[in-house]
């Protein structure tokens, strides 16, 4: 999800001059890739093997995409940050792999819980923005409510 997501990002400038056909055509050679993907992975690794298809496949949109609207629009990717948030979640899922497995919700329910946690907890040890955002909110947390005098 979050590969497909920069597709609007890295995107921009073919979406902004309504370049359908360009569009079409990366989204069409990148489905070919993934099925062609599937059909090789799938007999050797089952889902895993359709899950890396479609990762591939979608990091291949979000490259050509780059690639096409950068001549159309140049928008700059915070590089440092997606490093630093994918360091995070990286720390994340080897936390939380083997956290309640085989329980259905309620394993689903205590990740969640301390995935929230754990992500934040690291984006703040390793993000400058972070510490900032995490300081602000306890600051909010922390002050009093204001007094209500009455007229």
């Amino acid at each position: 999800m979050v590969v497909d997501g920069m597709n609007s990002m890295v995107g921009a400038g073919l979406f902004i001059r309504r370049k359908t056909r360009v569009i079409m055509v990366i989204v069409i050679c990148c489905a070919t890739l993934n099925v062609g993907l599937n059909i090789v992975l799938i007999p050797r690794l089952g889902i895993l093997g359709s899950a890396i298809a479609t990762l591939v496949a979608y990091s291949g949109v979000v490259i050509a995409m780059g690639i096409a609207s950068r001549q159309l629009l140049a928008v700059p990717l915070p590089w440092g940050t997606l490093l630093r948030s994918s360091a995070a979640a990286a720390v994340m899922y080897f936390a939380l792999e083997r956290v309640l497995p085989g329980h259905g919700l309620v394993t689903v329910a205590v990740r969640i819980a301390l995935g929230v946690v754990i992500y934040g907890l690291a984006m703040v040890a390793i993000d400058q923005d972070a510490r900032v955002l995490a300081r602000k909110a306890l600051a909010r947390i922390r002050r009093p409510p204001p007094q209500v005098t009455p007229s």
